[in-house]
This record gives structure tokens, C-alpha cells and sequence, in this order.
């Protein structure tokens, strides 16, 4: 891991390429969005978790939410310091639940750099869609509320979107719904959507199908999440063997990254999606279609800027990606021990 990173001076000459239209979230409307599960604006971040699944659901509810990583970042520094102060009065020792690097200082620095880089560069409608994305790839397609799964379906009119969405509101059909079924199945809407859209139909008509017991197993395997949820419980079981053991093998950041870019392919050129099991198609796909996002929007802004500003940009932006993961890791070790303060007390 780096612990350092360069200042945006070069940032100045991109100004004005990548005005962004994003507006601030708005106050949260009668039926909340999907992310308040994990991450509930109203409510802040939860106390340190010790828990890979919740911290990575609750960082992607903050992106979605903020459209930057600044407020996790903070949350994650201000819990190092109210957990380490909390041991040492508790013990008169002390505790470090951070990298060394990893200082109040260096966390300052990276919101000053992606704050400086932001506007300029567009990073915001990038980190919130990044922040859906991850929440599908942790989730799955099956865990999309109604509303995502029609807004997938730009094609349709209103009349169209809304015989859909009423369709999908059952998560299966009966033989009370067959006729409207059928006149979704034959209508010119059903010839707009998409190979995902159709398979949400079907799905649904499949399970209709099935006996009582075949049908509930259906249902509670879309609320199992995807092959990234059992990757990170994994690392998990890894990182608290290393913390209990010093001999036991290295399990960081570092070692997550690792295993997050092999398991999810996400250095292979091409890779065939189609023929995988649901809970492995959505991990990768989801996660490959962040590093597409990523990856397209460093290509256009290469397009406007010299080689060295370009260097420059992308160093930074790995320092930031990699230190999420820094900070994702720093959050578990406080959880640790916050929990080893609380059953003391």
C-alpha cells in the first residue's frame, strides 16, 4: 500500500471538461430508497462494524447516497479515534486499530484530493453509481426493488412502466394473473424491454409453476446474495485468525484486493457471463461493470489532458480506491475491539 499521494495543480487546466448536472441527494421520500437498509442518511453510520458484508453494504449505501467516499472516510477515522481513546481509558494501553500510515492526517489528504479532482472530473455521478453497482454485486439482480427494475426498462411509456411494475410487485404469478400475463407477454411492450426485464417475467411465471416448497426455496434463493457476500465472509474468518494469531497468514487490505481481483476476474480481457449461476453472473458482472465505468471515464478524460496531468490523475485515483479498502479493514479491527471493550462493561 502507498502512503503518499500528489497535490492537483494540473487539475486547474481541466476545469470546465466535466461539468457534472448532479444535484445534492434529496431528503428521503415516503418509500425509501434501497440503500437506507444499510445506510440510512437520517441516521448516520452505524458504530464500527466487525463485519465485512455490513461494512461494504453500508460504504456502497454512502456513495449512492453522498456521491463521495468523504463521509465514510470520516467515519471510519472518527471510530479509530473514539475506540482507541475508549481502550486506553479502560486499559491504560494503548491500541492502534489502523494501519500506521493511516492517520488523521493522511485521511484529510485524500478528501482534500478527491474533493479537488471531484467537479472537474465528474467523480460524483461516478461514486453514486458506483455505490449501486456494488450493492448489486454484493446482492444480485433478484434484490432490486420494483422501482429499479422498471427505471431498467427506459423504452416503455408511463402506461406501459406501470402495467410492468404491477406485474413484478408478485413474486410470482397465480392463475388469477394469467391474463394479464398474457396480454403483458403479447403486447408491443414486451418487444421493447430487455433480456433482463424479460427474465424477470419469467422467472415469475416459471415459479407459478412449482410446487409450494420448490416455490419458497425459489424465493429465499434471491435474498442469499452472491458469490462477493461469501468472498468476504471468507476474508473475514482470515482476517480474525490473523488477529488472534500473528503466525496465522497475512489477511489485509492488500490480501482483498488480491482475492477480490482473482475471484471476480477483474484483470481478464473478456470474460463469458452467460453460462455462470446467477450468484456468480451478478457478482461479476456488477463488479466489472464499476472497473467499465472507472476505466471510460479515465479514457475521456485522457482525451483532454497531457500525459503527465493524465500520470498524475490516475495515481491518485488508485490511492484512493486502494485506501477504501485500507479503511474497510481499519473499521473491522475497530469493531474488534469495540466489541472486546463492550462485553468488559
Amino acid at each position: 500500500m502507498k502512503t503518499a499521494f500528489s497535490r492537483f495543480s494540473a487539475l486547474a487546466l481541466v476545469g470546465g471538461l466535466w461539468a457534472t448536472t448532479d444535484s445534492p441527494a434529496a431528503s428521503l421520500p415516503a418509500d425509501p430508497p434501497p440503500y437506507v437498509a444499510y445506510f440510512n442518511p437520517e441516521t448516520g453510520f452505524r458504530p464500527a462494524q466487525r463485519n465485512f458484508q455490513a461494512i461494504f453494504l453500508q460504504m456502497a449505501g454512502s456513495f449512492e447516497y453522498s456521491g463521495t467516499p468523504e463521509p465514510y472516510l470520516r467515519h471510519v477515522i472518527q471510530e479509530n479515534n473514539r475506540v482507541e481513546t475508549a481502550y486506553h481509558k479502560a486499559t491504560g494501553k494503548k491500541c492502534v486499530t489502523r494501519p500506521a500510515f493511516f492517520t488523521d492526517d493522511y485521511v484529510e489528504g485524500l478528501i482534500t484530493a478527491w474533493n479537488q479532482m471531484s467537479r472537474p472530473l465528474a467523480l460524483e455521478s461516478l461514486c453514486r453509481k458506483s455505490g449501486v453497482l456494488m450493492r448489486y454485486a454484493m446482492l444480485g439482480s433478484w434484490s432490486m426493488s420494483t422501482a429499479e427494475v422498471v427505471a431498467c426498462e427506459p423504452q416503455l411509456s408511463q402506461a406501459e412502466s406501470t402495467s410492468f411494475q404491477k406485474l413484478i410487485e408478485k413474486p410470482y404469478f397465480s392463475k388469477s394473473d394469467l391474463p394479464a400475463v398474457d396480454a403483458f407477454y403479447s403486447s408491443p411492450a414486451y418487444k421493447k424491454m430487455s433480456d433482463s426485464g424479460k427474465a424477470q417475467l419469467s422467472k415469475r411465471t416459471w415459479r407459478g409453476t412449482m410446487d409450494l416448497d420448490k416455490r419458497a426455496t425459489s424465493i429465499a434463493d434471491d435474498k442469499r446474495g452472491t458469490i462477493l457476500l461469501g468472498i468476504l465472509s471468507e476474508h473475514q474468518k482470515s482476517s480474525f485468525a490473523a488477529v488472534k494469531n500473528s503466525a496465522a497468514p497475512a489477511a489485509n487490505s492488500d490480501t482483498l484486493l488480491k482475492t477480490l481481483s482473482q475471484q471476480l476476474r477483474l484483470n481478464d480481457e473478456q470474460t463469458d457471463f452467460t453460462k455462470l449461476p446467477d450468484g456468480e453472473r451478478d457478482a461479476l458482472v456488477y463488479s466489472h461493470l464499476i472497473k467499465k465505468a472507472l476505466d471510460y471515464r479515465m479514457a475521456e478524460i485522457r482525451k483532454q489532458v497531457s500525459a503527465d496531468q493524465m500520470k498524475e490523475i490516475e495515481k491518485n485515483m488508485r490511492l484512493i480506491l486502494e485506501n477504501l479498502l485500507a479503511a474497510a479493514h481499519s473499521e473491522y479491527e475497530t469493531g474488534l475491539v469495540s466489541e472486546s471493550l463492550d462485553r468488559k462493561h
